[in-house]
């Protein structure tokens, strides 16, 4: 995941900061939940001169950006006794600080100190909580690609098996046709022997002969469109029926794990 100007402030990496300033400084608007921007995060930090001026000259009036609390960058690098050219600098934006001669009292600065104190901490728990719950969510994303890339692998088995079986009824199917064609012609020739003496069948039902092979041969196709067109069926429901049942499992899986979590 890319860092951010605000990331590099927020946790004193001041050398990637001021690169990042130069080459993303839009990022210098990003405020967090606790209404904080990177001069907030400096100015606590008690950071050097040049990363403060870095940000602050992108946008001056930060200095004066109030967060939740109510602090500015200005009050959290006076409550955090930066150095004068530092307060200077920031007063130089929209900062009404009162000049350093009357500065609040060192009560008031505890106070506000503590309040700042609490804000920057309640930001770290969050962030930690943040991380926890991504993390979850990335497990949870890894685990349910991990569960149906089995499934499609169990599918795609499935399907391999039901083909191969399709496969081998075809050619069990091809065989008793043949063999079915077979003792059609040979009843045919039977019969015509019977009927004319077996003289003409022998000598002279050349024509005739090739009428009955047609006629076996139609009979022969039409019984093997009747059993192919029986098979799909019969294979189209058992696939049908693999398929739902891989997916009732997959479904009673993800509803037995939500129901755990």
């Amino acid at each position: 995941m890319t860092r951010t100007l605000y990331d590099f402030a927020r946790h004193k990496e001041f050398d990637k900061l001021i690169l990042r300033a130069r080459t993303h400084p839009k990022e210098v608007q990003y405020k967090d939940e606790f209404g904080c921007v990177a001069l907030h995060w400096l100015a606590s930090w008690n950071a050097p001169l040049d990363v403060i001026e870095a940000v602050y000259e992108i946008d001056p009036n930060h200095a004066d950006l109030k967060n939740c609390a109510g602090t500015t960058p200005c009050d959290a690098a006076v409550f955090n006794t930066a150095s004068d050219n530092i307060i200077r600098l920031l007063q130089k934006g929209a900062c009404k600080h009162e000049p350093l001669a009357n500065l609040p009292s060192s009560d008031q600065t505890i106070e506000l100190k503590q309040s700042l104190s609490s804000i920057l901490a309640d930001a770290e728990i969050q962030k930690e909580k943040d991380a926890k719950i991504i993390e979850n969510l990335r497990s949870d994303l890894e685990a349910t690609k991990q569960e149906a890339d089995v499934f499609h692998a169990k599918a795609a088995a499935v399907k391999d098996k039901e083909v191969e079986r399709t496969q081998k009824i075809e050619m069990l199917l091809e065989e008793k046709i043949a063999l079915q064609e077979k003792v059609i012609r040979l009843e045919e020739e039977k019969h015509t022997i019977s009927s004319n003496g077996g003289v003409k069948r022998e000598f002279g039902g050349v024509e005739n002969h090739a009428a009955e092979d047609s006629l076996s041969g139609n009979i022969a196709k039409k019984m093997k469109m009747e059993v192919m067109k029986e098979l799909k069926v019969e294979v189209d429901k058992i696939m049908e029926k693999k398929m739902n049942d891989m997916l009732q499992s997959r479904i009673a899986s993800l509803a037995a794990k939500n129901t755990s979590s």
